[in-house]
């Protein structure tokens, strides 16, 4: 029986088993980290500070008396002071650090791998050093303080763990979420996204997620925009070579439910919603070479969809990723949805 337990963060810690990584992992894992690690450095890694002891020729923190005595600092205008200096030696950017090092000699590419080893020297020209214990802060799960580095901290753990844990029971200690429906929906709707960022964005495309949209409303009461329910995109894929643009809104529901009449039908309720995303937003289309197609995205087991139509000059699209297909497999069909 394995041993289970919740903590702060809402994560099930328990004994899994962890399945070997893929051949390919550590090259999508570190291009994740760099890509993720080179923003950071470019948008300002976090700073932390760190207590220093110094001789000086003038006051900066507090004196140490014992210490300015001790070593006759007065006799050549010096004074011993500790004082606090602002670092990026941060135990989340050590992480970051110790695991560009480790994962480096695992790399098959050999761009990535130099990329990769440049910005692991890129930190140490920067002061960071690495983590004493090779797990740091991995081993104890800590969460960084500052929000902006999660993602990047995240990335460097499971490039020092290299697991991927597994529904079944095992002998390694890793933490995994309640699989409750809202979190499946959103690990569903967060995996496309990542997908197609980082498969798109180096191919000439821009990939967007999460953005809000308004009603193009020409006259309102006083108060309607208080209680008007704004819209927001699950996903957004621009060409950018055809100025081509497609909203894909995904639902982690069975794609098809029971008619009126007993047969099957797509849920109209996520059709008006497509509709509405399209048909709302045209004026800001205007720029693009046609108009912007919609797709409705649904997970599926062991069977797939896929159909498509044109409702007034929009193109609609609705179909299935089948999630009983290995890795290559769902990468392959949703490549293909996008790229045809």
């Amino acid at each position: 029986m394995a041993y289970a337990a919740q903590d702060s963060t809402g994560l099930i810690f328990g004994d899994t088993k962890a399945d070997a990584f893929l051949e390919d992992l550590p090259d999508l894992v570190a291009r994740l980290l760099i890509d993720e690690t080179q923003s950071r450095i470019w948008g300002n890694l976090t700073v932390g500070y760190r207590q220093r002891k110094s001789e000086l020729p003038r006051l900066r923190g507090r004196i140490s008396h014992i210490e300015t005595a001790r070593r006759n600092s007065f006799a050549r205008g010096q004074i011993v002071c500790r004082f606090e200096e602002i670092s990026l030696d941060t135990n989340e950017n050590k992480l970051v650090r110790t695991a560009l090092r480790a994962v480096w000699p695992w790399v098959q590419e050999v761009e990535l791998a130099n990329r990769c080893r440049a910005t692991e020297k890129h930190l140490e020209s920067l002061g960071v050093g690495l983590l004493r214990q090779r797990g740091g802060l991995a081993s104890i799960g800590r969460i960084p303080a500052n929000p902006r580095d999660a993602r990047m901290c995240a990335l460097a753990i499971l490039a020092l763990q290299m697991d991927i844990p597994t529904q079944e029971s095992g002998a390694r200690a890793l933490y995994s979420p309640e699989l409750d429906d809202k979190w499946l929906r959103s690990l569903f709707e967060n995996a496309v996204f990542g997908f197609y960022r980082y498969h798109l964005s180096g191919r000439g495309w821009s990939v967007q997620g999460g953005r809000k949209l308004n009603w193009h409303t020409e006259s309102s009461s006083s108060g309607l925009h208080a209680i008007l329910p704004s819209m927001k995109t699950d996903i957004e894929l621009i060409d950018q070579s055809k100025r081509q643009k497609t909203v894909i809104d995904t639902k982690f529901t069975n794609i098809l439910t029971s008619g009126r009449f007993g047969d099957d039908s797509l849920r109209s309720g996520y059709i008006y919603q497509l509709y509405a995303y399209l048909r709302s937003q045209e004026d800001d289309d205007l720029g693009l070479s046609g108009p912007t197609s919609g797709m409705l995205l649904h997970p599926a087991v062991g069977r797939s969809l896929y159909e498509e139509t044109i409702i007034q000059g929009h193109r609609f699209r609705f179909a299935t990723v089948d999630l009983l297909q290995d890795a290559q497999g769902i990468e392959s069909q949703l490549l293909d949805l996008i790229l045809e």
